[in-house]
């Protein structure tokens, strides 16, 4: 497989640790690589358009434009307005999630990664309203045959990856949602770390 950073430099890294959030500038044409570092966590991320933050990544948009719930190499994501916000480019996984919630917790204590999101969305006057919809990538999502969904353990093996390109100025912001499911034992027990790097 061809290296696609080929003749690219890391402009910009982030760690985000279990329950965090970060929030990161992206110039349309760079590129936005988000790497599991111990493998099993997920990688919530939403996206606006950097000079409207009304207009956002949208899971329905982005099923609706490529005709699939299910993303592959050259897949678009899409904004409200359908329009692509970023192709992928690189995929190790093969698995991730359009379709579900950021975890909510309750009315007295909403869930840690939720609280992180909408701390790190005000920082940047990102409107409350559209901080739900998020692709979350590496989560692994069942579909049964009566179109119930069942979470499974997040199939990214350690240093799995995807690669983004912006097809537009964005403002990314990229969260470490715990897994809902219990991975298997080791090391995998223990909170991780997801890396974004951010490469001109």
């Amino acid at each position: 497989m061809a290296n696609v950073l080929t003749g690219h430099r890391a402009v910009l890294a982030r760690q985000v640790a279990t329950g965090e959030a970060a929030a990161l500038d992206v110039e349309t044409g760079q590129l936005i690589q988000i790497i599991d570092l111990a493998g099993h966590q997920i990688a919530s991320v939403l996206a606006f358009n950097a000079d409207n933050h009304d207009e956002y990544l949208s899971g329905a948009e982005t099923i609706t434009g490529n005709g699939a719930i299910v993303l592959g190499k050259e897949s678009q994501l899409y904004s409200t307005a359908h329009r692509p916000l970023f192709s992928l480019v690189e995929d190790t996984v093969g698995r991730h999630d359009l379709l579900t919630a950021l975890p909510a917790g309750s009315d007295e204590e909403p869930a840690p990664v939720r609280t992180a999101i909408a701390q790190v969305a005000a920082d940047r006057d990102i409107p409350a309203g559209a901080l739900s919809d998020a692709v979350h990538w590496f989560k692994n999502v069942l579909i049964k045959q009566r179109g119930e969904i069942e979470e499974r353990e997040p199939l990214a093996e350690r240093n799995d990856f995807v690669t983004l390109k912006a097809e537009m100025d964005l403002l990314v912001i990229v969260a470490n949602t715990p897994a809902g499911v219990r991975v298997s034992g080791g090391d995998d027990d223990r909170p991780g770390q997801i890396l974004v790097r951010v490469y001109r």
